[in-house]
């Protein structure tokens, strides 16, 4: 009998789960009645410096309500910087739509998104200005059943990356409390007194980033694949707070004013209905960064704390994630194709190194830091034949270089200073051609006369070097400079009679040349060790230096491929 029971309680539990949690990886529903305005402003008014991420942080928004949200992306709209007539004539088309919605009986919602300057009771557009009174005017005529309002704003931007210069009568604060109007949620990104923050690490503001991840799924604290707005602002609220708290500009608080009576918990998100997600593990701590490799831009920041495992919606691509566990640092490479759910795994990560930073914990995403290197390389060149050539042949010298008659040796060393993340001062020095040109001549007679003509060259060059890094170990460069050059000549002559037995006549004369060259290459670094790693690099040099009397110039230049040791420190 107790069996039978626990058999009917355990089918009663199993149904009431089914219909209150979301398959994993189902497609979720959209709703034709679910409509989205964002805004991203970037321009600046009077007093005001141009904000940086503004407009990427709409768009982002924009791609997780269409990805992981009920709106169907028809009923999604983004506007770059528009002007204020333009936003109302916005609003105008979005309460149509709305009245059509709700003609068909449809339960109608709205979201409304704000990112850009603001000043106290007003919208900053540039030069034109969107009073709060009548945004609050136009969101009440909107015939939805409920209105969502985000805003991430406060007074004017700054070259800082603050959104707002005075924290007096703050415009995120005193939206809450001007949008206060039933049936209308105002979440926004800062309280009184407090000002609104842009991150160059993140490519957006602190609160819509982590906004955004939250509705990706990192906000779902019950893990039922839907994220709520309650759990929105919580996530929201905790992770902007911790961002912001070691900034100079200091602690920002998110705010979240509702009055949402009678209608249930409004669900913003449905990540558990995402085709493709990335799902870390129950025994994963630490902090984690993801970013998606073609672009870079930035699709999650988050503390991963062990005891819970946590899936996070994200479009089918490649991505990067950069693992922190205190001290110790990896990245993966993680692929996520579509209608799958990829999991992190930590045992296919590489170790990375952390870079001394003045930001503290800030990770080393490309290429360790350096500041000087030094360059050992090793390689051939190429001859090339010229007028000065031509004329030894004329006069009966042979090329003496018999074991490489169009090739030369070749030995660089180079010393690097880095003086800016992808740029180097390189001060090269190296041989250029030896070149050996032997005449020999019998007459009639028993004397034996012999010359040789040599010339070597070597140079100096100071050049600029701009590198771009492909992953942390393997860097591509460029480099272009000038420098001076010297040539040296030596003519040997010697004449003997063999039949009287005397010593052989000899005659030497030296010159030195001086000139200069210009010299452009192109090569990559292999850094697989912390301090040395290998380089590889293709030059061009113009080295036109030594002069014979008929006033032709030999250039001691030419092509060379060389490969060498590298160390860094």
């Amino acid at each position: 009998m107790e069996t039978s029971k626990i058999v009917i309680l355990c089918t009663a539990l199993v149904g009431l789960l089914a219909t209150t949690t979301p398959v994993w990886g189902q497609p979720s529903p959209k709703s034709k009645a679910s409509f989205a305005l964002l805004v991203g402003s970037n321009r600046a008014g009077a007093g005001q410096e141009p904000l940086r991420y503004a407009v990427d942080d709409a768009r982002r928004l924009a791609d997780v309500l269409i990805e992981v949200g009920v709106y169907d992306e028809e009923r999604v709209r983004v506007l770059i910087d528009p002007g204020s007539d333009e936003l109302l004539v916005a609003l105008e088309a979005l309460q149509e739509g709305l009245a059509d919605a709700a003609q068909q009986g449809d339960e109608t919602v709205v979201l409304f998104y704000y990112s850009g300057h603001a000043r106290s009771q007003a919208l900053n557009l540039g030069d034109d200005e969107l009073p709060l009174s009548e945004l609050r005017q136009t969101l009440e005529a909107l015939p939805a059943k409920v209105k969502i309002a985000v805003i991430d704003a406060c007074q004017s931007g700054a070259v800082s990356g603050i959104k707002g210069v005075a924290p007096a009568a703050d415009f995120s604060h005193n939206s809450v409390s001007g949008l206060d109007v039933a049936g209308l949620a105002v979440l926004a990104s800062s309280a009184a007194s407090e000002l609104s923050q842009e991150s160059s690490q993140l490519g957006g503001s602190y609160f819509t980033h982590h906004l955004t991840v939250g509705l990706r799924g990192a906000a779902d604290q019950n893990r039922d694949g839907l994220v709520s707005l309650a759990e929105a602002y919580t996530y929201a609220y905790n992770r902007t707070l911790v961002a912001t708290a070691a900034t100079a500009v200091g602690k920002q608080h998110v705010t979240l004013e509702t009055e949402m009576k009678g209608k249930g918990e409004m669900i913003l998100s449905r990540p558990g209905g995402s085709g493709s997600a990335l799902s870390l593990p129950f025994g994963l701590s630490g902090e984690l960064l993801v970013h998606r490799e073609s672009d870079d831009v930035v699709m999650a920041e988050v503390h991963k704390a062990a005891g819970s495992s946590m899936r996070l919606a994200m479009p089918p691509s490649r991505y990067s994630a950069i693992v922190r566990q205190g001290d110790r640092a990896m990245r993966c490479a993680v692929q996520i194709a579509p209608k799958s759910t990829t999991d992190l795994v930590l045992d296919d990560c590489a170790p990375l190194r952390l870079r001394k930073t003045t930001t503290k914990g800030e990770i080393a995403e490309k290429a360790p830091a350096e500041t000087l290197a030094l360059e050992v390389m090793f390689g051939l060149s190429r001859r090339w034949d010229d007028d000065f050539s031509q004329t030894m042949r004329d006069f009966g010298f042979e090329n003496g270089n018999v074991f490489f008659p169009k090739l030369q040796p070749m030995l660089a060393v180079s010393l690097a200073w880095q003086f800016a993340p992808h740029l180097s001062l390189v001060l090269t020095g190296s041989n250029l051609d030896t070149l050996t040109y032997n005449w020999p001549q019998w007459g009639e007679s028993d004397t034996t006369e012999a010359k040789k003509y040599s010339l070597a060259a070597a140079r100096l060059a100071l050049q600029l070097r701009g590198s771009l890094a492909v992953r942390r170990w393997f860097v591509l460069f460029a480099q272009a400079g000038v420098g001076p050059t010297l040539a040296w000549t030596t003519f040997n002559e010697s004449s003997a009679e063999p039949s009287v037995g005397e010593d052989p006549l000899t005659r030497d004369y030296r010159e030195y040349h001086y000139g200069y060259n210009l010299t452009a290459s192109i090569g990559l670094q292999l850094m697989p060790w912390r301090h040395v790693g290998f380089a590889l690099q293709g030059e061009y040099i113009y080295a036109p230096t030594a002069k014979n009397e008929m006033g032709q110039v030999h250039d001691s230049g030419g092509f060379n491929t060389s490969l060498g040791l590298r160390g860094a420190f």
